[in-house]
């Protein structure tokens, strides 16, 4: 009886472990196999570009292949959708949908990662100016859809003394007497029209608003690879690219502007303050003669005589209406 119990209790023992096998086997298929999706670890603003820093890998089972297809997986993000532009709101620990991004198969797909800036121009006639910017010219802060003023600086002056003319009304004198009128004759010959010449000389340097309300299409700036860091729950590691500091602005200008800033970029120097909208940019401009007047304006002429070594005033008027 006992020889007979022995063999029964070790093939018990077998089909035991081959029933617990077979549940976890059909619980482990009954979950789906484990799909590594992309979920944001950051907020993604429409427009941005998306790059695997922004997201991290999560597994999910139990996904039929129709929902699961919505999905931007692993492979897929690397293969086709990194560097495309987010075309809605990607809220941080949302997963990543295909519908998110653009069809990176489609004939558009080449454009979406690289916009064709012809097609944002308000006049077609108008070219699209690439000008290259620095910090200190336009600031960290500007975006595509502002409008700058194109400002020239010509000329710098290096001098070590400044010297203003002073205008200073004359002393009144009396006509001397006379003891008739007379008329002149006038003779009735016909004389040409002369054509009167005149010249105006300012002294450099000089700054003017030369294109008010230029459009910025587009904000260029420097692409910073930081270290690798971990991708992922698989370890394996990606170059993060981060922006920098601006380094171009692609404007819109008519053909005639074009020419204009092309002389001024090679002869001068530019600030380009922005707007958010267009508004009147006319200017008389700012000329060396214009700030020697500021420093003397509150300086009454009176005042300035009294220092003969420090001016260079005229101040004889004054003397001869003080006697």
């Amino acid at each position: 009886m006992s020889r007979l119990r022995t063999p029964l209790i070790i093939l018990g023992l077998v089909g035991a472990v081959v029933v617990a096998v077979a549940v976890v086997l059909v619980v482990r298929l009954s979950r789906g196999t484990p799909v590594e999706i992309l979920v944001a670890k950051q907020d993604v603003e429409p427009g941005m570009e998306v790059e695997p820093g922004m997201f991290q890998l999560e597994e999910i089972r139990g996904m039929s292949r129709g929902p699961l297809s919505t999905y931007v997986l692993k492979d897929e993000f690397l293969a086709k959708y990194n560097g495309l532009p987010a075309l809605v709101m990607i809220n941080k620990g949302s997963p990543l949908m295909k519908a998110h991004l653009p069809d990176p198969d489609s004939p558009d797909g080449l454009q979406a990662r690289q916009g064709r800036l012809t097609l944002l121009l308000d006049d077609p006639e108008n070219v699209v100016y690439p000008l290259p910017v620095s910090v200190d010219q336009v600031g960290n802060y500007i975006v595509a859809g502002d409008y700058v003023d194109v400002t020239f600086t010509l000329g710098r002056m290096a001098a070590s003394e400044v010297q203003h003319v002073e205008e200073i009304p004359a002393p009144t004198l009396q006509a001397p007497a006379v003891g008739r009128v007379t008329t002149p004759t006038v003779p009735t010959t016909r004389r040409s029209e002369a054509t009167e010449h005149v010249t105006t000389t300012l002294s450099l340097p000089v700054a003017k608003v030369i294109l008010p309300n230029v459009h910025v299409l587009r904000v260029e700036r420097e692409r910073i690879r930081s270290a690798s860091a971990t991708y992922g729950t698989s370890g394996e590691t990606t170059t993060r690219t981060e922006e920098g500091d601006i380094v171009r602005l692609y404007v819109e200008l008519s053909r005639e502007d074009v020419e204009v800033l092309s002389f001024a970029l090679h002869n001068g120097a530019l600030n380009l303050p922005a707007r958010a909208e267009p508004a009147d940019g006319s200017t008389e401009g700012y000329f060396w003669d214009d700030f020697v007047d500021s420093l003397f304006v509150d300086r009454p002429a009176q005042e300035l005589c009294g220092k003969e070594s420090e001016s260079t005033v005229d101040c004889s008027g004054l003397e001869e209406e003080g006697e």
